[in-house]
């Protein structure tokens, strides 16, 4: 081949290259480019990933875990932070610093309708059914009658064991997912729990804290999806039969299922006391949650931490458990409270109604129906959002001076030690901790103070 040849054929390559680079920024200027899961048929060969910038598709939700992020996005689910081969929560074996879509593993082509991130394991709902994706030991439900104490991890989707045909015939068990429609899925350390369309629900993991079986039955085994038990099932629980479980929380040993009306039921290690007196007396069946200071209005929301819980009555905040660095909101952090107490009002909160309450490792943060967020507890990561480190006992405002004009938040979560909201503009937003990749905005900033570069301007698919 002769050298005038060679350079002519690069002199092609530079022009055809020269088009696409202009066409690409002539689509992300006009706000056309998106995420995309295109299958490429024709050879591409690149240095590192492929980056792919999208100004225009909305964000449907975001989940904040165990120092990473995901969110879900037209039925896909995408995550970037901490992983390792032994836990790809993100879908990856190794930590990344923007978003970068999961495969499809076992849900293959269904659209992803619910997300949610614990500790170290991903669970999402698509079709009706759970799958998960992460640390193995049993936290992603995936049951194998034929090898049941194999529970690997994962870094594709794996389907939350929903039973045969025949297994009642062959194991003796069936999962109380069988035949059944998941419409939600929540999940946290170690475990994981299913809500039906009937209003019941199902937890597997190493941390559920039901009771399970004793001798050679299926149900023994951790990564066996099991129900949540009502007063016909276990004389134990204090949930009535036919009750419907709208949502649950899940984090750290510790469950609370909220239902329409009355009490919140509860159970697990209860080391805190976050469930009720008394403090560090295990409940291996739901019990109702004192209602302490909250009364007896319906209970809207709620968030289990891990050693706190937290939730809404009344549009108002309540926790219970440590006061470690002031994580309840009640200007203390001494001791513990067995009884729910309410946040601080007299400060930023007065007058302000509350539409979501979420927890992380000993702080607390909540969304008001004004969509400002607000935060309490543990500081010295910046996950309070106000431009600070210094712990605070009662609830400080996030400083939303760096979002763009008119931008509110419309969804709020919390990590281990960083904070996640989707804005009015369906970017995401986030704050706290960043050098595990969980901001997702290309780089690992050691602390973020507030919220400003939104997660959403660049991806690897």
């Amino acid at each position: 081949m002769t050298a005038r040849v060679v350079q002519a054929r690069w002199r092609c390559r530079i022009a055809v290259a020269a088009v696409l680079c202009l066409l690409a920024g002539t689509l992300a200027a006009s706000g056309a480019l998106r995420p995309t899961t295109a299958v490429w048929t024709d050879p591409v060969y690149a240095r590192g990933d492929v980056l792919i910038g999208t100004w225009s598709t909305p964000v449907d939700a975001v989940s904040a875990g165990g120092r990473y992020t995901c969110i879900r996005i037209e039925g896909q689910a995408w995550c970037s932070g901490e992983a390792r081969i032994d836990i790809p929560k993100t879908g990856e074996i190794v930590n990344t610093n923007v978003m970068t879509l999961v495969q499809p593993g076992a849900r293959g082509t269904t659209a992803i309708t619910q997300l949610d991130t614990g500790l170290d394991q991903t669970c999402v709902v698509a079709g009706g059914a759970a799958y998960c994706w992460g640390t193995g030991g049993g936290a992603l439900g995936n049951y194998n009658p034929s090898d049941p104490f194999n529970m690997p991890p994962s870094k594709d989707p794996v389907a939350v064991y929903a039973g045969a045909d025949d297994d009642v015939l062959f194991w003796g068990y069936q999962s109380p997912l069988y035949q059944e429609t998941v419409v939600d899925v929540f999940t946290g350390e170690q475990a994981g729990c299913a809500v039906m369309d009937t209003g019941r629900a199902a937890c597997w993991g190493l941390y559920t804290f039901l009771t399970r079986p004793v001798g050679d039955v299926p149900e023994r085994v951790v990564s066996s999806p099991i129900l949540v038990p009502t007063t016909a099932e276990n004389p134990a629980s204090q949930l009535p039969p036919g009750t419907r479980i709208q949502s649950l929380t899940t984090e750290f040993q510790n469950t609370c299922a909220v239902i329409a009306t009355g009490p919140m039921y509860c159970w697990g290690a209860n080391t805190q006391g976050q469930l009720g007196p008394p403090a560090a007396a295990a409940v291996m069946a739901p019990r109702a949650l004192p209602r302490g200071a909250s009364g007896t209005g319906p209970i809207t929301f709620a968030s289990m931490g891990r050693f706190h819980l937290c939730f809404l009555s009344g549009g108002a905040a309540y926790c219970s458990g440590l006061r470690a660095a002031g994580a309840l909101g009640d200007n203390s952090q001494t001791d513990f409270a067995d009884e729910p107490v309410a946040v601080d009002t007299a400060g930023v909160l007065a007058g302000v109604t509350l539409t979501q309450v979420v927890t992380g490792d000993q702080f607390s943060c909540a969304l008001s129906a004004a969509g400002r967020a607000y935060c309490w507890g543990q500081n010295s990561n910046g996950q309070l959002g106000n431009n600070l480190t210094a712990n605070s006992l009662v609830p400080v405002a996030v400083d939303m001076s760096q979002l763009p004009a008119g931008v509110t938040f419309t969804q709020i979560d919390a990590g281990t030690t960083h904070v996640c909201a989707r804005g009015s503009d369906a970017k995401v937003y986030c704050w706290g901790s960043g050098t595990s990749g969980e901001q997702a905005t290309g780089t690992n900033p050691t602390i973020v103070f507030r919220p400003q570069t939104p997660m959403t301007d660049t991806w690897t698919g």
